[in-house]
């Protein structure tokens, strides 16, 4: 899985969280960017299904895009 902050005042910046991806299990992630000193960064939390499933909930132009 990659991430990668678009809205970045030099380069865009990506992450690269570490995580084992199951076969027919879920993973949620919630993204967050941190700007300290100039310094920009993107940080990925790994959340558990019921946060996940809530924070989609509350916010419907979540995007999600199964690898085929």
């Amino acid at each position: 899985m990659c991430a990668i902050l678009r809205i970045s005042i030099s380069s865009p910046r990506a992450e690269f969280p570490h995580f084992t991806a199951e076969a027919g299990r879920v993973s949620y992630f919630r993204s967050q960017p941190i700007t300290s000193r100039s310094v920009e960064m993107l940080e990925l939390e790994k959340l558990d299904s019921d946060e996940g499933q809530y924070l989609i909930a509350m916010y419907p132009l979540s995007i999600s895009q199964p690898k085929k």
